[in-house]
């Protein structure tokens, strides 16, 4: 196959490939509800096919930053993009979240920590917790000071929103009252906007 042949191949792909992801993911239908397919067919897409679809944007990238620039330098420009758009995701992710909690507030639930583990530059609790009596479990990254502050076995506060049980959990409460953590095992709803005014 031709160089120019194989260039145009991967440059389509990689563009429709993102197109598809845009359209479908739930936390863009979420942010920016008018360009998203999803919404407007009203689907929920499983979280299985977008974690597919995301592995696949990073694959076609490759080829696209291989087929556009030159051997030496398409490694330094897809680390580029890698960190570009993961860093864009994680983002529009985190805002996501914000927005579902702010409008239709949070369900909090104790979580015990079985797991602490830390690297060069991150450090993560990892945690697990009961939903209508089945163990699920979860991981975060954590600040410096809040890994320090938790123990292997301590409960925690965690949080999800009460409509969007697609957007995942984040961590409410690294030091919660014993009071906070009994409420906590059946799991409350508050109001995250009253709670942060």
């Amino acid at each position: 196959m031709k160089t120019k042949t194989r260039r145009n191949i991967s440059i389509i792909a990689f563009i429709l490939t993102l197109c598809v992801y845009v359209l479908m993911c739930p936390q863009i239908a979420m942010l920016w509800p008018d360009i998203s397919l999803a919404n407007k067919l009203q689907i929920r897409t499983n979280s299985g096919v977008m974690f597919g679809l995301f592995i696949l944007i990073f694959v076609t990238l490759w080829f696209f930053v291989k087929a556009v620039f030159s051997k030496e330098s398409a490694l330094f420009w897809f680390a580029v993009a890698f960190l570009s758009v993961a860093f864009l995701w994680f983002r529009i992710d985190s805002e996501a979240f914000k927005k579902s909690a702010a409008e239709g507030g949070v369900t909090i639930r104790s979580a015990i920590v079985y797991e602490k583990a830390s690297g060069r530059r991150s450090r993560y609790l990892r945690y697990y917790y009961f939903r209508n009596e089945e163990k699920r479990r979860g991981s975060q990254n954590v600040s410096k000071e809040g890994f320090s502050q938790v123990n292997v076995g301590d409960t925690i506060l965690i949080m999800q929103p009460i409509d969007d049980d697609w957007l995942g959990r984040r961590i409410y409460k690294l030091n919660p009252t014993s009071e906070e953590k009994v409420k906590g095992l059946e799991g409350y709803e508050i109001n995250i906007r009253k709670v942060e005014e």
